[in-house]
């Protein structure tokens, strides 16, 4: 019987005499966690600037790197990620390459291409990762990982809970990109879902989730994706973020509108509510943050985007691009 690999990593980050730590980091193969303390790299890193006074940076993060050997999960990985991030402190989730989800195989060994079109859904092995963070006042909580790839007939299946208490942060990026388009592979995956649920003080938030899947019959995948390749959702949600997210709804808002039916880029962004005794009421004082969607033809160009949009807020929560390489 083949065996299956149910992995889980655990990381928790408190303020520790005015300096994010991390506490515990916990990982089993073939899950790893590679951290690096930004605070000490800004001390140390700017030797050009030595005895001048320099203005600290509003937050010095730790950035953690989730690195899976392999370079990405094979048919049957189950990944569980737990993150929990104490009062004060600031953490930067990240990947150093696209996660790559390899070709899906059923229990006996056999390849996607190789199964029977009548085996069951649940004969057919999926990647599963679960995120679970709990972030608490004060703190930072960026979940921001290069896209997600998944090779042709591959199934992948993701879950992010994010659980914040009054006055934490958080930012959340979740993109995918239709595959390996130099070998011709676009949107050639059997399966793919993702969930995220963002809770404020134990009241659901945000609810947003994506599934693109073989099953749902006609139009296919790539018939539904009309010519984008990749595509993105990015969640901007806190006080001390709130200024970014004003700036970036104005931004965008301030796009012009390109009628033409071969747009290379779509942008959207939407500001996000709290929800107040008298709902019947929704003004831009509740405003709690903001969600961006992006597609585009090429990853390339979310890229671009996402820099063009966010650099002010990667500079100033979290200390630098994670996706300038």
């Amino acid at each position: 019987m083949q065996q299956f690999h149910k992995v889980e990593g655990t990381i928790e980050a408190s303020c520790v005499e005015g300096r994010t730590s991390i506490v515990k980091n916990y990982h089993r193969y073939p899950l790893k966690f590679l951290t690096v303390d930004t605070a000490r790299r800004q001390t140390v890193g700017d030797d050009s600037k030595q005895g001048e006074e320099r203005e600290p940076r509003p937050l010095a993060p730790i950035w953690v790197y989730a690195v899976t050997y392999g370079g990405g999960l094979v048919a049957g990985d189950d990944i569980g990620l737990n993150f929990t991030v104490h009062r004060d402190a600031a953490v930067v989730i990240t990947t150093q390459a696209s996660t790559k989800v390899y070709k899906s195989r059923n229990p006996g060994g056999a390849s996607g291409s190789q199964r029977s079109t009548t085996s069951a859904e649940g004969a057919r092995l999926v990647c599963t990762q679960t995120l679970t963070a709990d972030v608490e006042a004060g703190a930072l909580l960026a979940v921001v990982p290069h896209a997600v790839t998944c090779f042709a007939e591959s199934r992948y299946k993701q879950r992010q809970v994010v659980r914040m208490a009054e006055g934490a942060n958080l930012v959340m990026v979740d993109w995918l990109t239709s595959g390996r388009v130099a070998r011709g592979e676009e949107w050639a995956f059997e399966s793919y879902e993702t969930a995220n649920d963002v809770l404020l003080d134990g009241q659901l938030l945000v609810h947003e989730a994506v599934r693109l899947s073989v099953d749902d019959g006609t139009p296919t995948v790539a018939e539904k994706m009309r010519g984008y390749n990749a595509m993105a959702t990015i969640l901007v949600v806190g006080p001390a973020l709130l200024v970014h997210a004003r700036q970036i709804l104005d931004g965008i808002s301030k796009l012009k509108v390109n009628k033409s039916k071969e747009v290379p880029l779509l942008c959207s962004a939407s500001p996000i509510h709290r929800k107040t005794v008298d709902s019947s009421t929704s003004s831009g004082d509740n405003m709690v943050g903001v969600m961006v969607k992006i597609a585009a033809r090429k990853t390339s160009q979310v890229t671009d985007a996402i820099r063009e949009h966010f650099d002010g807020l990667w500079q100033d929560a979290l200390g630098g691009d994670p996706y300038r390489l």
